[in-house]
């Protein structure tokens, strides 16, 4: 029913700046679009597009559509409704001949059988979404190089239960991951809680949220399930110029007040719509690159990724004070990008006077402001090197098993993961010799991870591939391949073995995942294990995330690796103390009493020369059993902890005694040997002046 003309393209294209290499074309707007606020591509090259009509409140159904550009001319003038009627959503993903949509409270599985490109099939894959702020819904469906389907928190969480009953899972603060295949659901790690997620060519996680442009996913946080971690988990912002929390942008024309937070005017704060850029067509200089909307501000930012131990920095491009893009028109409002089939970045302009949602707008302000202006409006751009792009109509015929498993080695993204995807669904043995042959022989390293990585799902790469993918050249592709075994409930003997000498490896990221497969029951070897763990550790222990790679791990003998870590050499390397934290509090409740007292038996003699570590194993057990006050009720027990508590409480060192005394505390033991003392001691420095 929207009722809109045409914009004057020259008028729009006249708005914006853009990077000297590249230029900016219209390839569709209203009256084909309404509101848009996520495209994605097909195996057939057809744009989908959420249209979010009811911005910023739910009272429109949500819709998606499908454009076509009959003459070849690169501007889609065609309109159809694929499905709509069903609550707002935010998100499209192909899928399995039709397309899987973000409505919450439900995520929906939408197949047109007909031809006629209308959707006659719908069904409900997960309920229990929370539907509030549709800023915070659920999000960013995107498909995984380990085969896996993922979405984004964006905040409202819910608890996710498959249609059918069969499982749910609360979300809390995690994004999630799915397999409709074999009916699998786990969360993912710790959420930005923004708009969009993305993953550079090696499956690597990256997401966005308002005042934060880029983070990255370092690994998977359900292997923290359950132990102390910091808030942030496993996700790392990667901007290397944070100024008090913030980043600084350079948007262009006459700017608005920012109405509830002026103090962001000139900075991040609407990040979203952040897309990982692998088209294979813009150039080595900017493959690989992160681009990044901010929504107030009217502008995509460029992000430079370059490796720092197991993660990455992000610093931003030569030009000063200039973005990739950026708009003189209040009201293009960059919510979202994707990378099109001829190595385009397509960027989704929801086009609103107001984009801040009520919610977050004094009531002063509110009143005089329309909301919903522009939801008649809608565009999609494409931003392409200056030369241009030549047309690609793309195909993957069904009939041709050889053609698809090549197109694996294509330089864009997009084919790369459509025909994994498309071969995955397919299921059909015929392409496993076809896939080994590339695995081996194949001269691009991406292109043998794919394969690899389709062979995962068509019942798993031979042990001989795995083990050559453990010696391979590329560090990305022995990465993957010590993934695929964390995905793997059996692995080989001599899979396992390859595994642990990986701790061994130059590469930092090769090494995390390496220690993280020592936390899986079927890897685990009492002797070869723990050497390769404190292997890391001597390397490691000063990055964090490396360190809490470690962790679950060495919990499987916490009592040994702790006892190994202290007895090291005399002087403590950066992160050793951390490191002893970090275990001793997780370890506190699993250790014996036995254990326990060996522990601390052993730490008084050493409290001279290694103090700072000393305190970190005080420390960490006091921690770990503050909120475990059952653990050690015997009184065998208690007195024995008593006894190896006592001469700590000599110690020289006010911080080793400041810690017994609050792990006497945390035991609950009524009385120690050498707390008078200790006490005398303690009131002896308080008066005292100096």
């Amino acid at each position: 029913s929207e009722i809109a003309s045409a914009p004057d393209t020259k008028a729009v294209l006249s708005t914006f700046e853009i990077h000297p290499d590249f230029k900016i074309e219209l390839a569709a707007s209203e009256p084909q679009v309404f509101s848009p606020v996520d495209v994605e591509f097909d195996e057939r090259g057809r744009p989908f597009v959420v249209e979010m009509l009811g911005y910023p409140f739910p009272d429109s159904p949500g819709r998606v559509v499908v454009l076509d550009d009959k003459d070849g001319d690169g501007i889609y003038e065609t309109r159809t409704v694929f499905a709509e009627g069903f609550a707002m959503a935010d998100s499209v993903l192909p899928y399995n001949g039709g397309v899987l949509v973000v409505s919450p409270p439900e995520i929906l599985f939408l197949k047109d059988t007909n031809g006629d490109d209308v959707a006659d099939v719908r069904e409900v894959v997960f309920t229990g979404l929370i539907l509030e702020n549709p800023q915070h819904n659920v999000n960013g469906l995107s498909h995984g190089l380990d085969n896996w389907i993922y979405a984004a928190n964006g905040g409202n969480s819910g608890t996710v239960t498959w249609a059918d009953g069969s499982s749910k899972l609360a979300l809390r603060f995690d994004d999630f991951r799915f397999d409709p295949r074999r009916k699998l659901l786990e969360r993912a790690g710790r959420s930005t809680g923004g708009y969009e997620i993305t993953f550079d060519a090696w499956g690597r996680m990256f997401g966005t949220h308002n005042l934060e442009p880029l983070s990255h996913l370092v690994f998977p946080g359900s292997y923290l399930d359950g132990l102390p971690q910091p808030r942030e988990g496993t996700l790392k912002a990667l901007p290397d110029d944070i100024e008090n929390g913030l980043v600084r942008i350079y948007p262009i024309g006459e700017q608005d007040t920012r109405v509830n937070h002026p103090e962001q005017s000139g900075y991040f704060s609407g990040s979203c719509g952040v897309r990982h850029y692998g088209g294979g067509a813009f150039g080595p200089e900017f493959e690989g690159n992160v681009f990044i909307c901010d929504v107030v501000l009217n502008l995509i930012h460029r992000r430079i990724l370059e490796p720092a131990g197991p993660s990455f920095v992000a610093r931003r491009d030569d030009r000063a004070k200039a973005e990739f893009l950026a708009s003189t028109d209040r009201a293009f409002r960059p919510v979202n990008m994707t990378v099109a089939p001829d190595g385009s970045l397509w960027v989704v302009d929801m086009h609103r006077v107001v984009i801040e949602h009520p919610e977050w707008i004094p009531e002063e302000f509110l009143k005089d402001m329309d909301v919903n202006a522009g939801k008649d409006q809608g565009r999609l751009f494409r931003i392409a090197p200056k030369g241009g792009l030549p047309r690609v109509k793309p195909e993957f015929p069904r009939n041709n098993l050889a053609a698809v498993v090549a197109t694996l080695e294509h330089p864009n993204q997009w084919w790369r993961t459509t025909a994994q995807r498309l071969l995955v669904e397919w299921n059909d043995p015929r392409a496993v010799p076809l896939l080994e042959s590339l695995a081996r022989e194949s001269k691009v390293p991406v292109a043998r991870a794919h394969a690899l990585r389709t062979l995962s799902a068509l019942g798993g790469p031979t042990d001989a591939l795995m083990l050559s993918a453990f010696r391979d050249t590329s560090p990305d592709l022995r990465e993957q391949a010590v993934q695929i075994v964390l995905d793997r409930e059996e692995n080989a003997p001599a899979t396992r073995a390859a595994v642990r000498a990986l701790a061994e490896d130059p590469d930092p990221r090769v090494r995390m995942f390496a220690a993280l497969a020592q936390s899986r029951p079927g890897a685990w070897e009492p002797k070869a294990s723990p050497r390769a763990l404190l292997s890391i550790f001597e390397r490691d222990a000063a990055d964090p995330y490396l360190r809490l790679a470690l962790l679950p791990g060495m919990l499987r003998a916490p009592f040994d690796l702790l006892g190994a870590m202290f007895s090291g050499g005399d002087t403590p390397k950066p992160g050793d103390e951390e490191m002893t934290a970090l275990l001793a509090e997780a370890a506190a409740p699993r250790l014996s009493a036995k254990q326990a007292a060996a522990l601390l038996g052993g730490t008084a003699e050493r409290a001279a020369q290694k103090a700072g570590i000393v305190q970190a194993l005080i420390a960490g057990l006091a921690t770990g059993l503050e909120s475990n006050k059952a653990a050690f009720q015997a009184p065998a027990d208690r007195r024995a902890l008593a006894e190896a508590l006592s001469p700590l409480l000599k110690a020289e060192s006010l911080p080793i005694l400041r810690e017994s005394w609050r792990l006497a505390r945390a035991l609950s033991l009524e009385s120690v040997p050498g707390q008078e003392v200790a006490l005398r001691r303690a009131e002896a420095a308080v008066q005292n002046d100096a």
